[in-house]
């Protein structure tokens, strides 16, 4: 295995560490306009110094002085002194460029002139990353402007200090960049037999392992907020073809990938969630189909319970209007698929539903019950439906004949009291 698919493979199994460094990296406590200088190496397979697991930094630098390996003047390869960076920033100049290392392709972006994200100024940025399988991974960049700078790259000083740049061409492939956001990306061109064979390296003997931070690597994220567009096409799994896979992490696998016809399992290995109310529970929340590939051993009745309660949910959210009318008594209750099976369900075996008129009361038949109420699920003028409701309330007009026990919403029958 070469140095860069063992990089890949790390990536892929959240087996790494990531490095930021800004010395504009916050406000310091107490004095809203002085800004610090934040140095950390990242918790494991995460590109941000904090995680939703509580996990903390590696390491932690507090002053520029103590980290100044990593900068570009004692990292980088002299070799990139051939390509003349004007660190003044005076002109404004871009080179892309590549050359082949092996079965990847090493890329080299320098920018001189006006750089964004940094003091807003006159500056210069560097960017290095490769080409494998048209997957772009990024390993370092940095980019420095009006006194400030901020550096990314993976924590293996070893191995980008010695990349030589010497030789390298220019590159008129405009689909060959390093994006600034992502630091894993894939060019247009990434067809399904490169995907399966990128995403191969998590698998071995047909068990391929979705690691912690896979989905947060491989997935166009940008700041805090992400999109649900993975970089493996949904036929990527369809490809592979593996017959178990392992969740290090919860996350809808329907929602990236189609399942396929050779997969017999899936085994749970994270812990409960902050806010979840189990592993298997948070796992049936995100896959509410896949609860059959689960061995679900002592927890069969969770499983089962489980996946009753997210499909009367789902119903729960679906409203309905129930219209009544007979004779001179009518009147409607707003209400959701779920409470209107209870209600059929209530009333399945009964020949006469009684209905209470103030003191007085009158059995009706059944069928007639039934022939009374117009069931509206597509609501008409909804937006003002909605309005009344909040004001009038839910049920309107005579409404004894919905039973009380009806008028609930669904309950995980193993759900924890507080």
């Amino acid at each position: 295995m070469t140095k860069e698919q063992e990089i890949v493979k790390n990536f892929l199994m959240s087996n790494f560490h990531w490095i930021r460094i800004d010395t504009e990296g916050g406000f310091e406590s107490g004095e809203s306009c002085k800004r610090i200088f934040e140095g950390n190496v990242c918790s494991r397979g995460a590109f941000h110094n904090w995680s939703f697991d509580d996990s903390k930094p590696l390491k932690t630098w507090k002053s520029a002085e103590e980290c100044k390996e990593w900068l570009p003047a004692n990292i980088l390869h002299k070799s990139i002194e051939e390509y003349r960076i004007d660190n003044s920033g005076k002109n404004q100049k871009y080179q892309r460029l590549t050359k082949d290392i092996g079965d990847a392709k090493l890329v080299l972006e320098i920018r001189e002139g006006s750089i964004s994200g940094v003091g807003y100024d006159k500056g210069w940025e560097v960017r290095i990353g490769f080409i494998y399988k048209d997957f772009i991974f990024k390993i370092y960049s940095y980019k420095s402007s009006n006194g400030n700078y901020k550096l990314e790259c993976l924590y293996d000083l070893d191995y980008i200090s010695s990349i030589d740049f010497s030789g390298m061409k220019e590159c008129r492939d405009n689909d060959s960049y390093i994006s600034e956001y992502y630091t894993v990306s894939t060019k247009n061109s990434a067809s399904l037999k490169d995907m399966a064979e990128v995403l191969g390296f998590a698998m071995n003997d047909g068990v391929l392992t979705f690691s912690s931070h896979l989905m947060y690597t491989f997935r166009e994220v940008r700041g805090i907020s992400s999109t649900n567009d993975c970089r493996f096409i949904r036929e990527t799994l369809c490809e592979l073809k593996p017959t178990k896979i392992i969740l290090e992490s919860c996350f809808n696998i329907e929602d990236s990938f189609d399942i396929p016809d050779s997969l017999e399992s899936i085994e749970l290995k994270y812990k409960k969630g902050r806010y979840s109310e189990g592993v298997l529970e948070e796992f049936l929340d995100c896959n509410k189909n896949l609860g059959k590939y689960l061995n679900c051993s002592d927890d069969c009745k969770k499983l089962e319970a489980r996946e009753l309660y997210n499909k009367q949910l789902e119903q729960s959210n679906t409203p309905v209007n129930l219209w009544f009318e007979y004779k001179e008594l009518e009147g409607y209750v707003y209400t959701d698929e779920y409470q209107l099976e209870l209600l059929q369900n209530f009333y399945k075996d009964a020949q006469f539903v009684t209905l209470n008129v103030g003191d007085a009361s009158f059995d009706m038949p059944i069928k007639k019950f039934w022939s009374s109420i117009k069931v509206e699920k597509k609501i008409k003028r909804s937006g003002k439906m909605y309005k009344a409701h909040d004001y009038f309330g839910s049920k309107i007009g005579f409404t004894s004949w919905f039973p009380k026990k009806c008028d609930v919403s669904p309950k995980y029958k193993f759900e924890k009291k507080p």
